[in-house]
């Protein structure tokens, strides 16, 4: 992953790609293994949000000096949080584990994503009883 650059996947990289430990290619979707990208909407995230190899799940990362590319892992849960539009001063209970929680958030659906779909309902309703008054 150090190799990928960011909104990229590792497994169209040609030289630096997934292999097994017998070192043959691995293959996969085209959005596993991949990094996701500064400037355009998080991608859907999945309740596996904890394995590296989840849908469009690695950190975007920064270009480095020496070509390479950092933070070749997964979001931490604050971060999470922020790309999910939860609140980040989330009082998580002591006791809950880090899978519970990634796999809760992965589950649920952001809230300003719900809004935003409400409001269009909502609108799409007032425009439909304008136009039959």
């Amino acid at each position: 992953m150090k190799h990928t650059p960011t909104g990229c996947g590792a497994f169209k990289n040609l030289e630096y790609y997934p292999k097994r430990k017998d070192n043959k290619k691995i293959n996969g979707f085209s959005n596993t293994y991949k990094r996701m990208s500064w400037d355009k909407p998080a991608p859907i995230r999945t309740m596996n949000n904890g394995n590296i190899g989840s849908c469009d799940n690695v950190h975007p990362g920064y270009l480095k000096s020496d070509g390479t590319y950092s933070d070749a892992r997964v979001l931490t849960i604050h971060e999470l949080l922020i790309i999910s539009s939860l609140p980040t001063d989330w009082n998580i209970p002591n006791w809950v584990n880090e899978t519970l929680i990634r796999q809760v958030i992965g589950e649920g659906i952001p809230p300003l994503l719900m809004k935003n779909i409400l409001r269009e309902i909502k609108i799409k309703d007032e425009k439909s009883r304008i136009l039959n008054n």
